[in-house]
């Protein structure tokens, strides 16, 4: 075997062990999604957890994927109930490497300026989608930040969180027909993972 094909191996196995060695690093890294769409009531809760999470793990990777209401703390200016400016939590948390993704849907929908958000935020086409590639595609396991007896606290009715979520009523009958279409509870948890969080939000709401 002449001298350039043994060193053209060795450097193969050498690529090889150094990919295993980056791929086993990344396995180790928890990866969550934290998935918004409820307000800033919700976010508040949401920016609290991940400050937490980040106190016990740093190396955490986290994705904040937010749409309808969700989307509304991370506008310039926004102040939670207290008057504090979510600005301050939202960039600190960015520059830990979080990361903050807004719907695009929602914004044209809602007929909201992007330049009026704050710069750490990132555009996707889909909030919804996101969250089911986030999951499928990138293994990310969600973290959910429900909405439960505090929002009697704060004021937060039953028809506000309805208003919230306007599709609630096409959610459940999306998931109704996605059972008569004898799914796995697998493909029922990937395929409408949107449905399934915000239906869990409202019985948490309902039975807080």
């Amino acid at each position: 075997m002449g001298v350039r094909k043994v060193i053209l191996i060795a450097g193969a196995i050498g690529a090889m062990a150094i990919s295993g060695m980056v791929m086993a690093a990344d396995s180790d890294v928890e990866k969550v999604l934290y998935h918004v769409n409820l307000g800033n009531e919700q976010a508040s809760d949401a920016l609290r957890n991940i400050s937490n999470h980040l106190e016990i793990d740093p190396k955490a990777k986290i994705v904040v994927v937010t749409h309808s209401s969700g989307v509304d703390f991370l506008m310039e200016g926004a102040e939670d109930k207290k008057g504090n400016p979510y600005s301050i939590p939202v960039e600190k948390l960015a520059s830990k490497g979080v990361e903050f993704r807004v719907c695009e849907i929602t914004l044209k929908r809602r007929n909201l300026d992007p330049k009026k958000f704050l710069s750490v935020i990132k555009l996707v086409p889909s909030g919804v989608r996101e969250v089911t590639r986030l999951q499928v595609k990138e293994g990310y396991a969600t973290s959910h930040v429900f909405l439960g007896n505090g929002n009697d606290q704060a004021g937060i009715g039953c028809d506000q969180v309805l208003a919230s979520s306007p599709a609630i009523f096409d959610q459940t009958a999306q998931l109704r027909a996605a059972a008569l279409a004898d799914l796995t509870f697998c493909q029922l948890l990937t395929g409408h993972t949107s449905a399934l969080d915000t239906l869990g939000q409202f019985y948490f709401f309902l039975s807080g």
